[in-house]
């Protein structure tokens, strides 16, 4: 399955190690770069407005950014243990919003 667009992935390559050595315009650029993806909706119930799917589909788009930048599946793992905490909230109102 693919997950990335092919310039996504370019842009990444191409600032990878600048990605991991240190912050700027590119590192602040990074989280937004992600989310235009709609990675971050995998695994989302679908009456969340997610895209459904199951962790193992987290864990594969997760294993996939990986390959091309700790740094990147690192904040993105960081933020997907937040939705997770928001999707399994009592909290209807979290869930919904």
């Amino acid at each position: 399955m693919t997950y990335f667009s092919e310039e996504f992935i370019d842009w990444l390559d191409a600032h990878a190690d600048q990605l991991d050595k240190e912050s700027g315009q590119v590192a602040d650029a990074l989280f937004e770069k992600i989310a235009e993806q709609g990675v971050f909706t995998i695994g989302v119930p679908q009456e969340f407005g997610g895209q459904g799917g199951t962790k193992a589909d987290v864990i594969a788009f997760l294993s996939k950014l990986a390959q091309h930048s700790l740094t990147a599946a690192f904040i993105s793992w960081g933020h997907r243990t937040f939705i997770e905490n928001i999707i399994a909230s009592q909290a209807s109102f979290a869930r919904e919003t």
